[in-house]
């Protein structure tokens, strides 16, 4: 029943804004509170298409799966944040302050090699799937729980670690605890300032109880 509110909320929300065809979230020093923070008001703009936007963007900070197929071919586009608490309040701050997390972390994981339409992955019926990443091609399988929301792969080379999934319209997200993103990060190859760049993100991936972090990709 919770949770029916919760979704109930989020789509009265959603309606409301793209009545007016955008929505502007304010951010503050108070939406980030990591050290990084530059001090200065910025805004996050979302608009509303095709069931993306506005209302995927919440029903997606609530790690709500739509119940969609992810069989097909994605590809990265940035960083996804998301917050496990069940609290709405909470996920509405949530949902504007992951902006703002996003382009903290955003930098870091290019210096990594983790660049807009420069790693993709394809997940088919028979439950095996390719992935891109830096160039190379990996080969796996893939076990996707729909109830938990969960998703394992298992390749060659390049390896995932225990993902959650946020399916929404034409949106994947696949998001992994603070601990484990570090590891996937480290697992893509040595960068320069590789030292720095890893505890950078270590920090803003770390810098909320409950926020899992990862990629957020588009259907081709």
């Amino acid at each position: 029943m919770k949770k029916i509110q919760l979704i109930l909320a989020a789509m009265c929300c959603a309606a409301m804004a793209t009545g007016c065809g955008v929505m502007t979230l304010p951010l503050t020093d108070a939406d980030y509170n990591s050290g990084t923070a530059s001090g200065q008001q910025t805004s996050q703009t979302a608009s509303s298409s095709s069931g993306t936007g506005i209302l995927g963007t919440i029903l997606g900070s609530l790690g709500i799966n739509t119940g969609a197929s992810i069989v097909g071919t994605w590809t990265y586009q940035e960083p996804s944040v998301q917050f496990s608490s069940d609290n709405l309040l909470a996920k509405a701050g949530g949902t504007v302050a992951s902006a703002k997390v996003v382009e903290k972390i955003k930098p870091y994981f290019e210096k990594v090699g983790f660049k807009q339409g420069q790693m993709s992955i394809t997940f088919k019926d028979d439950k095996t799937c390719t992935y891109v990443i830096k160039s190379k091609e990996h080969a796996g399988t893939y076990t996707y729980d729909k109830e938990s929301g969960m998703i394992s792969i298992q390749g060659t080379g390049f390896q995932f670690p225990e993902a959650y999934v946020s399916l929404v319209g034409t949106q994947l997200s696949l998001t992994f605890d603070s601990s484990k993103i570090l590891s996937l990060v480290k697992g893509a190859g040595s960068v320069a300032g590789s030292n720095s760049t890893l505890g950078s993100i270590s920090t803003i991936a770390s810098a909320y109880d409950g926020m899992k972090t990862g990629f957020l990709f588009t259907r081709n």
